[in-house]
């Protein structure tokens, strides 16, 4: 079997991560409480290789909470992040802020995939 391109790899780790986010959160938006058409949400942007992949990254949200209301996380980032502190603590957001600005460094994209499935099967029983 051929391996994966790193543009393959990287499009199946944010596949899995994105149903860690929304499993973990039991298919809620994480600010409305709504089921319909749940997504997965980077607190930090994409962009931010260093919790580019870490669930603690990520949030379930609805498409409005996501992008489409006023108040979205998109629309409204720094009332968002103030919200999920309130939720989730200030210790989670500590955690994630000081994975979010360390250096830069080479993540093993084969064991982060791994890591990822793992934890996927464990939420989900099997």
């Amino acid at each position: 079997m051929k391996h994966p391109t790193a543009k393959q790899q990287d499009k199946r780790i944010l596949i899995l991560w994105a149903k860690l986010v929304k499993l973990r959160a039991r298919g809620f938006c994480e600010k409305c409480g709504k089921t319909s058409f749940v997504q997965a949400h980077h607190v930090y942007g994409r962009t931010n290789y260093n919790v580019r992949y870490d669930p603690d990254n990520g949030v379930a949200l609805c498409p409005g909470c996501h992008k489409w209301r006023r108040d979205s996380a998109h629309n409204s980032p720094l009332e968002f992040i103030e919200l999920m502190i309130t939720k989730k603590g200030q210790i989670w957001f500590n955690r994630l802020q000081k994975k979010a600005t360390k250096d830069i460094f080479k993540q093993d994209k084969d064991v982060i995939e791994e890591d990822l499935k793992k934890k996927i099967a464990k939420l989900e029983g099997k």
